[in-house]
């Protein structure tokens, strides 16, 4: 069949999307269609979202020329794409019903699109915040990292405890003990908030933000939370807090 829809895009965009979103993806086939990065376009506007119900990934591009699809593509095919992409190069996509093609240089690389409605995420994602934590990305980084090592039924859960006075990052399991961190805020803005989440999940989350300094807000200790890189408002990450019972 013949592609109906086409857009080229940087290669380097595109291999920022694939890295900063289909990280997000399920892995379970319950929801197949959550195991792919939904891509929808609505003129220039290039919307890139990926999640497993318990995390969110979006990432918005301009493309260069007006579009309209919306298609999700399996994570394992990005995955795929990612390392063929010649960083300097422009990459042709070209989508049909079923299918997607990405020409990169002499190379095509074509994938089945996945079947079935992307659930429309776009109202899960907070516009107004009570909690606003401004800290240093790799002070964040190494203190989850070194939170992570306490785990309960392999999992780490960890609690931030956030004021004007102090950060706290911690960690605690009946089996291996506990761990405790303080942090130096860049800013925090709010009443004191506790708040526990997966340890995978926000570690995963700032480090595809590359930047040197993040913002996480927060609407309350049972809601989701945004976390963004502070120079750059194309990408947003979206976490489920975790209820403990401590």
């Amino acid at each position: 069949s013949k592609p109906q829809k086409q857009f080229k895009i940087e290669a380097d965009v595109l291999a920022k999307i694939i890295n900063q979103t289909a990280f997000a993806t399920s892995d379970k086939e319950t929801r197949p269609v959550l195991t792919g990065v939904n891509f929808k376009a609505e003129g220039n506007r290039l919307e890139c979202v990926a999640t497993d119900s318990y995390r969110l990934a979006r990432k918005i591009v301009s493309l260069e020329e007006s579009n309209h699809f919306n298609i999700t593509i399996p994570s394992k095919a990005l995955s795929e794409i990612v390392k063929t992409i010649e960083r300097d190069s422009q990459v042709l996509v070209c989508v049909s019903d079923k299918k997607a093609q990405f020409w990169i240089d002499h190379t095509v690389i074509q994938t089945r699109l996945i079947d079935g409605v992307y659930p429309e995420t776009g109202r899960l994602i907070p516009s107004e915040f009570m909690y606003e934590l401004t800290v240093d990305t790799r002070d964040m980084l190494n203190a989850i990292d070194r939170a992570s090592f306490i785990k309960s039924e392999g999992i780490s859960i960890i609690k931030l405890s956030a004021s004007e006075k102090e950060i706290v990052v911690s960690s605690k399991s009946q089996e291996v003990g506990s761990s405790t961190e303080k942090l130096t805020a860049i800013q925090y803005k709010g009443k004191p908030l506790e708040i526990s989440f997966s340890g995978r999940y926000v570690f995963d989350a700032i480090r595809v933000l590359n930047g040197p300094i993040v913002k996480i807000e927060f609407c309350g200790e049972m809601k989701p939370f945004i976390i963004r890189n502070m120079d750059d408002d194309s990408v947003l990450q979206l976490v489920l807090p975790v209820r403990t019972y401590s």
